[in-house]
């Protein structure tokens, strides 16, 4: 199952659905999905990288708005994809979502 895969495995077990997904407002988004949970609380997943590495996903991160700058703090939860923790990484990015409900 690939890390994508894995992400949408959570979000339908916690009752998330992804509700549109889009690509490069900024150099540095590779992916995003909007997310909602019965139609109240909207959230950003942000799939980031760099297309001048192989347009590599780097990082995934969970935040209340879509970030204007790779660099922007205030992130919910956060998957840094190289270094090799996916897994438990997985289950705290969880974790902060369903705190998030």
């Amino acid at each position: 199952m690939t890390y994508k895969q894995h992400i949408q495995h959570l979000l339908q077990r916690n009752d998330w659905e992804i509700i549109e997904i889009g690509s490069g407002l900024f150099w540095w988004d590779l992916e995003h999905w909007k997310i909602c949970r019965y139609a109240q609380s909207e959230l950003v997943i942000c799939f980031m990288g760099d297309p001048l590495s192989e347009n590599r996903v780097q990082e995934v991160r969970l935040s209340i708005q879509f970030p204007e700058r790779r660099d922007e703090q205030g992130a919910i939860a956060s998957i840094d994809l190289q270094n090799g923790r996916f897994d438990e990484q997985l289950k705290l990015f969880e974790d902060q979502l369903v705190r998030f409900k």
